[in-house]
């Protein structure tokens, strides 16, 4: 199994509570072979290092299972926030740059050309959704439902 995992950028603390409690389920229980992520801030970056911190220890014990942590990034790292930046450097086994430039003018096509790519990987999307239909995190979802990927959609407030 491979899984993608979607989310708001804008979260309260309850809801970065949820995405811990939701990947370690995922790493301790589903034990993906991979975890794949859109690297910006929000869930994204909360799910990266929540999966590496519970891939590798469960009450101060290592575990043998280790899911490989894929991002994939629209652009380059660099055009990432700071933050995103740091968890894909620390965290991520594989990054895959679509060195597409991000750019309202087209329609954010980056993100979505980014979203296509995380859901083309994967066997199984992964979404932490506030409800918003305007959001990237839904049409990343809408994307999947289009093309048969199961979904597993968690409920978030997101900060508004």
């Amino acid at each position: 199994m491979i899984a993608a995992i979607t989310g708001s950028r804008s979260v309260t603390a309850a809801d970065a509570a949820h995405v811990e409690r939701i990947v370690e389920a995922l790493v301790y229980d589903v034990r993906p072979a991979e975890i794949i992520f859109g690297g910006a801030v929000g869930v994204d970056t909360i799910a990266l290092a929540a999966a590496q911190h519970h891939r590798s220890h469960r009450g101060g014990t290592v575990r043998a299972h280790h899911s490989r942590l894929v991002v994939i990034v629209p652009d380059v790292v660099a055009a990432q926030p700071h933050e995103a930046r740091e968890a894909i450097r620390r965290y991520a086994d594989e990054v895959v740059m679509l060195r597409q430039r991000i750019t309202r003018d087209d329609g954010w096509a980056a993100y979505h050309a980014r979203n296509e790519a995380m859901v083309d990987r994967a066997t199984v999307v992964l979404g932490f959704w506030n409800g918003d239909v305007r959001s990237g995190t839904h049409a990343c979802l809408a994307y999947a439902a289009r093309i048969g990927r199961p979904l597993w959609i968690e409920t978030i407030g997101g900060a508004r």
